[in-house]
């Protein structure tokens, strides 16, 4: 280096010259708002590094915010979509439900209009079965006779057998 600057030394020092010359106008000259042309040049030169710098600190912040706020995510992530698929099997279940009960409706419904049928009465008579219109108070009746629960079950064993003996 020291043989650089021995070798160029007349340019080295007219370059230092005219630098410092343009520093001191700089100093001097003042724009269109009345702002030292100095303090442009080097709010201009500064600019770009500060730019980076705050890049650099909000990065580095926002990261390390971000990871501590999720932190808990994927687990929560792992519980909600596990609710999500409770839910979508429960929603398909309450579907089916509805679907059933529609279809017990329509079957009750069709049951009735064919047992208060004329000539289905009539036509049972003629067979020789005894038929008269059902309303649904007693199609009801008879269906919970039907459909016993266990208690009924046993009750009714023990009235035909007797209770089980331990």
């Amino acid at each position: 280096m020291e043989t650089f600057l021995n070798r160029y030394r007349n340019v080295t020092v007219l370059l230092l010259v005219i630098f410092a010359q343009l520093v001191l106008v700089a100093v001097q000259v003042k724009n269109d708002q009345d702002v030292r042309m100095i303090r442009v040049w080097t709010v201009s030169a500064i600019t770009p590094a500060a730019r980076v710098a705050e890049w650099l600190r909000g990065g580095s912040i926002g990261f390390v915010r971000n990871y501590i706020v999720l932190h808990d995510t994927q687990e929560a992530n792992r519980r909600l979509q596990g609710e999500v698929d409770r839910l979508k099997i429960e929603n398909n279940f309450l579907r089916n439900e509805l679907n059933t009960a529609d279809r017990a409706k329509a079957l009750a419904a069709s049951f009735m209009a064919m047992c208060s049928d004329p000539a289905v009465i009539e036509d049972g008579e003629k067979l020789g079965i005894e038929m008269s219109p059902i309303d649904g108070d007693t199609v009801l009746e008879s269906i919970e006779r039907a459909a016993a629960t266990p208690r009924d079950v046993i009750a009714r064993y023990d009235t035909l057998v007797g209770p089980a003996k331990n």
